[in-house]
């Protein structure tokens, strides 16, 4: 599949981030005075529901991780759920578009930790990854 001219991995969350980028733009276009409340309406709707299904397809993403990592052990499982999930919120929380350093850092962190068979990142190590390489950066360029 091609985005942007770019080819991209067939996926249900690259599909759904693709959907949600769509609907945002479409939200934020200009709107004709007398334009039917209505239409606002649908739109936030249709938003909504694809960030439900993007959000429910992260989830998914991180129970399968977690039960590949530890397919005998439900304890570990339970904690390793935990633990993506708020890496994965710290992660999502990161303004990548503040300087190209930090889309640079964030794009090799990424590509470091996302498996390329399974296309599920360690959310965990992604965003260890991300502040350590940060820290890194602003320790050389003060």
């Amino acid at each position: 599949m091609k985005f942007a001219g770019r080819r991209v991995e067939k996926s249900r969350t690259a599909y759904l981030h693709i959907m949600l980028v769509a609907l945002i733009c479409i939200a934020a276009a200009p709107t004709h005075a007398q334009e039917k409340p209505k239409q606002g309406a649908d739109i936030s709707r249709a938003t909504d529901a694809v960030m439900r299904d993007y959000e429910d397809a992260a989830k998914n993403d991180i129970r399968r991780f977690c039960s590949m990592e530890w397919p005998e052990d439900f304890s570990m499982q339970k904690h390793c759920v935990e633990e993506q999930t708020e890496a994965r919120d710290k992660a999502q929380k990161i303004d990548i578009t503040a300087s190209q350093v930090a889309m640079k850092i964030w794009g090799h962190c990424t590509s470091e930790w996302t498996d390329k068979t399974t296309d599920l990142t360690d959310w965990a190590m992604m965003y260890h990854c991300y502040e350590e390489q940060m820290s890194a950066y602003h320790s050389l360029n003060p």
